[in-house]
């Protein structure tokens, strides 16, 4: 049984190295509501990210540019990580001294499923009233 779930850890992880364009296109969540996940620029090292809320009560953005909400998440074995620590909005930095910044923790766990946590995103530093983590499936390659 160790053996199995092993390898169900292992598999991933050589799926993504050899065929990294598996994870592009558009992944979506909908519950608590809905939150489209773009995946573009997808190499073996990172790619690059787009969130969409579909909430109409959230505000904010990641990465400090609330115009472009294009981001990079780098790998980690399977794992992808995004941390918008070094962020600028209106030439200041986002965060005060001492702030923790907004992360984001992208797991591949097949070709169908992105499983995303978060950590210190609220507020306008992932949008108030949304939470960006959760289960995306896929609906367009």
């Amino acid at each position: 049984m160790k053996i199995l779930t092993l390898l169900a850890l292992i598999i991933p992880s050589i799926a993504i190295a050899q065929n990294p364009s598996a994870f592009s296109g558009s992944w979506m969540r909908t519950v608590p509501d809905t939150v489209i996940l773009q995946v573009t620029n997808y190499s073996v090292d990172s790619f690059e990210f787009k969130l969409i809320s579909y909430n109409p009560n959230s505000y904010g953005y990641l990465g400090g540019d609330r115009y472009s909400n294009d981001k990079y998440a780098r790998f980690n074995d399977s794992t992808a990580y995004f941390n918008d620590a070094v962020a600028i909005s209106d030439g200041e930095p986002l965060y005060y001294e001492g702030e923790d910044p907004c992360e984001l923790l992208f797991e591949f766990m097949d070709s169908s499923t992105i499983e995303m946590k978060e950590k210190n995103c609220s507020m306008i530093y992932g949008g108030a009233g949304i939470s960006w983590g959760g289960e995306y499936v896929v609906f367009k390659k």
